[in-house]
């Protein structure tokens, strides 16, 4: 799912007009951003992300902190778009960006939590 919504992401960030280094930009970011938001959702499997609170693991919090620098100096850092080969990307393509991933992170939540369901007596 993740691989398709970045082939999509980017195709659709070509197909309206992003150069190469920005639609790679934005594909990038896509992954990073999954990446992170699954991290939240994945830290129990008996219990929602909401349940064990967004703040509960300080190291995540830190680590993702950190990621999310490393990912601002990678997208907006002329240095780092050399080394990296990206560029910087606008709102909208954070727009974009953040609704995939949240469209990602529901049908993964979904697929955890109707085992849950099943699972409880009727």
């Amino acid at each position: 799912m993740l691989v398709a919504s970045a082939w999509w992401l980017f195709a659709w960030e070509l197909d309206n007009g992003a150069g190469l280094h920005e639609a790679r930009t934005a594909a990038l970011n896509l992954f990073v951003v999954v990446e992170a938001f699954y991290l939240f959702s994945c830290r129990s499997l008996t219990r929602s992300a909401w349940r064990l609170g967004m703040f509960a693991n300080r190291w995540i919090i830190l680590g993702v902190s950190a990621q999310a620098i490393a990912q601002f100096a990678i997208t907006y850092l002329p240095a780092m778009n050399m080394v990296f080969d990206t560029a910087p990307i606008d709102i909208g393509v954070w727009v974009r960006i953040f609704a995939v991933a949240t469209a990602i992170t529901i049908v993964v939540a979904t697929d955890t939590l109707l085992p849950r369901i099943r699972a409880q007596p009727p």
